[in-house]
């Protein structure tokens, strides 16, 4: 049966379980099949034990969006599309357990809005994720899942300079460097999401600055501060994907030469 319309064929916020059957041929906005997310307040788990879940989309090609609790096992087959459709999509924070081999031999496409180095999108005991990793594929190029369940990154690191005397039309190179973190991050997250940011001055921010992927911030030969300036006074970093904070351990630098992020807060507030 088609079902063409803007909300998925399911929207689990308790606990749904599948284990026979099959969801085909479904498109929603977001997913076309399931929609697994803990809204309400609730932790919302899908537990598939069988059946198929097949030639579904959605605007980004997903068939199920999991933002919850979600374990697969025994028969349980979400087979990718050649178009790269009948996806499922895992929230910022949510993986898959697996508990036991799965007997198809499709593949699952997997695809999420967090990619960073180390995180574990797939669950279960080592031997069984050694038996099951190679099923699950990912939509982007510079990342392949491990034997341990875990995002490795293929990519290489780039490296941007930011100096309050530079300027964001520059390259972001050590002889011409950016004049914000903002124009910095916007460039890594351009160019895989891995990155590090020297910083060559002390540097004032104006607003929240959003971390994705794998950033590391480390100063350029002496201490440097990142603070709010005079007008700003909320959150500085909003970090979804991981954040390094460059002091001497991290940099092979003196003790002295440490970064310091201060808020500013004045005697009285």
């Amino acid at each position: 049966q088609i079902y063409i319309g803007e909300f998925p064929i399911m929207t689990n916020t308790g606990t749904f379980i599948m284990e026979g059957g099959k969801i085909i041929d479904c498109y929603g906005e977001s997913a076309g099949a399931v929609n697994n997310s803990s809204d309400y307040g609730l932790e919302a788990t899908f537990i598939m034990r069988g059946g198929d879940i097949e030639n579904n989309s959605s605007d980004d090609g997903v068939a199920v969006y999991n933002a919850g609790t979600m374990h697969m096992s025994e028969d349980a087959s979400i087979p990718m599309k050649g178009d790269k459709t009948n996806k499922v999509m895992l929230g910022a924070f949510s993986s898959i357990d697996i508990d036991s081999d799965l007997s198809s031999s499709e593949n699952i496409l997997l695809t999420t809005n967090r990619y960073i180095p180390g995180r574990q999108i797939l669950k279960g005991n080592d031997i069984i994720l050694s038996n099951n990793y190679s099923k699950f594929l990912l939509d982007v190029e510079d990342y392949r899942i491990n034997l341990n369940g875990a995002l490795e990154y293929l990519g290489e690191s780039v490296e941007y300079y930011v100096d309050a005397e530079g300027n964001d039309d520059n390259t972001g190179s050590k002889t011409s460097p950016f004049a914000t973190l903002a124009r910095a991050l916007f460039e890594i997250g351009n160019n895989g999401g891995v990155g590090v940011i020297h910083l060559c001055s002390d540097i004032e921010i104006d607003g929240p600055l959003m971390i994705f992927g794998s950033i590391k911030l480390i100063n350029e030969d002496m201490p440097y501060t990142i603070s709010r300036n005079s007008e700003y006074s909320d959150t500085m970093f909003i970090v979804f994907g991981q954040l390094e904070l460059g002091q001497s351990e991290l940099n092979n630098q003196p003790e002295i030469a440490q970064l310091t992020i201060s808020g500013y807060i004045e005697e009285g507030m």
